[in-house]
């Protein structure tokens, strides 16, 4: 039994398909995996900040300080924004977060005689630091969904797309907010 050339182009053609195709759904894969790892690390980082809202009350609580409610507030803002799975309610959960965050940063600078203290300004760096890593794992998980949703969208890798069922995906979008002084 003899194979015709026909019969190996068109083979030829099929093998390359499907790698085609394999190929671009490990790269749509392993864009998801990467989202998903960015959005348990904005968790972490919102975890950590509900946290460090609760030692920066207590401290205040010790020092015989009147606690600002705006504490509270962010704390809770960051619990939901943590507890919050869909997307786009935690991007609107972080907005209010970062809001309530600069606002109780603003506040602490109203107590000049804790600043004073090492713990008090060790705990607003702590502070400040998370909400830097905060935020760049935010720019990182968008700088993902980019690059996912223009692979969604652009040829080749649109077509693998479209026969996959891969669809775009929402940005986690940033709050623009930026530090208190």
């Amino acid at each position: 039994m003899s194979f015709s050339g026909t019969y190996w182009i068109t083979f030829g053609i099929g093998v390359a398909c499907l790698g085609f195709f394999l190929y671009q759904y490990n790269r749509f894969t392993r864009n998801r995996i990467k989202r998903r790892e960015a959005l348990h690390n904005i968790d972490l980082f919102l975890k950590r900040q509900s946290e460090l809202l609760n030692q920066f009350g207590d401290l205040l609580r010790r020092l015989e300080l009147p606690v600002p409610p705006e504490i509270e507030s962010a704390r809770q803002a960051s619990a939901r924004a943590y507890q919050t799975s869909p997307i786009p309610g935690k991007a609107g959960h972080l907005k209010a977060a970062d809001q309530q965050y600069y606002r109780l940063i603003r506040q602490a600078n109203q107590y000049p005689q804790a600043q004073r203290r090492p713990d008090f300004s060790h705990l607003l760096e702590a502070l400040e630091k998370n909400a830097a890593e905060l935020q760049g794992a935010r720019r990182y998980h968008n700088a993902l969904v980019r690059d996912y949703n223009i692979r969604v969208e652009t040829m080749p890798s649109a077509l693998a797309a479209l026969t996959l069922r891969f669809k775009k995906t929402d940005f986690l979008t940033d709050s623009n907010a930026t530090p208190a002084p």
